[in-house]
């Protein structure tokens, strides 16, 4: 198995022909600059020789600039953040080992408290509703004695 093929291990076609489009150092370079290298270090890493200023200027065209290194990157990006976020259903999945097999009860607990606020199983809460300053209601004698007539009839004596 060569090189070549070993880094496009896992990737997708679109990845692959992306890939495949680039030339041996602008492969290295992505690959580099996608794990975490800094532009000199990928440059270096993937093999290229030329000075420290050049390294810089080549790597910002590369990943700035064309095209091809560009959406090779985006497209790996994206595979990466969703591989990075966790679903609902896996964070459910951890919270209940959590709850079930955790010793120290305070764990347990606050993984629980996490899968009923996930779930929705928490009772409504009471909400305080602040009226804007400068607002009044004013109502009349008779506005109270209506509304007290009204409460009335909906409980018999």
């Amino acid at each position: 198995m060569s090189g070549t093929d070993k880094a496009q291990q896992g990737m997708t076609e679109e990845q692959s022909a992306l890939y495949e489009q680039l030339t041996p150092l602008a492969r290295g370079v992505c690959l580099n600059v996608l794990v975490g290298m800094d532009h000199v270090d990928a440059y270096y890493g993937a093999g290229g020789r030329a000075n420290k200023a050049s390294a810089k200027t080549y790597v910002s065209r590369l990943i700035k600039q064309n095209e091809t290194a560009v959406a090779f990157m985006r497209s790996m990006r994206a595979e990466i953040v969703s591989d990075l976020i966790l679903s609902k259903e896996e964070a459910l999945k951890e919270l209940s080992i959590i709850a079930k097999g955790s010793l120290q009860e305070r764990n347990r607990i606050s993984a629980i408290k996490a899968m009923s606020e996930m779930q929705g199983w928490l009772a409504p809460t009471r909400s305080q509703i602040e009226v804007p300053k400068g607002i009044t209601h004013k109502y009349s004698p008779e506005d109270y004695k209506k509304a007290a007539e009204d409460i009335r009839g909906h409980f018999p004596d």
